[in-house]
């Protein structure tokens, strides 16, 4: 399979370029094989597959796991804007894991005065 990816979507094709399935970018998850760190699961609401890659194309795996956890926190930041609490927002854009209770706290407590 041959992987196509852009700002908002993945395609995916045969080596004919018949495309297999286009995937929505957030909607997509991936996960690293267990005992091969060339194999990966590609997960979305229509597509669930196992994928490997060869070794030269390995940088190119690295790469389309960071351009999905960067839309994964980019939709986190702006659910989070949304329901008001900008400041871990903010925490998240430079953080992939943020653990500030007392600070949602806080802004919930000051959004329902």
């Amino acid at each position: 399979r041959q992987f196509f990816v852009f700002n908002d979507l993945l395609i995916i094709t045969n080596l004919k370029l018949k495309v297999k399935t286009i995937i929505e970018l957030a909607t997509v998850d991936m996960k690293r094989g267990e005992k091969n760190n060339y194999e990966f699961q590609l997960i979305s609401i229509h597509h669930n597959s196992i994928y490997e890659t060869d070794e030269e194309k390995y940088h190119d795996l690295e790469a389309l796991f960071q351009i999905i956890d960067d839309n994964r926190s980019h939709l986190y930041r702006e659910s989070l804007h949304s329901v008001g609490a900008d400041d871990i927002a903010k925490l998240l854009k430079g953080s992939r894991s943020v653990s500030q209770g007392r600070m949602f706290r806080d802004q919930v407590s000051l959004k329902s005065q």
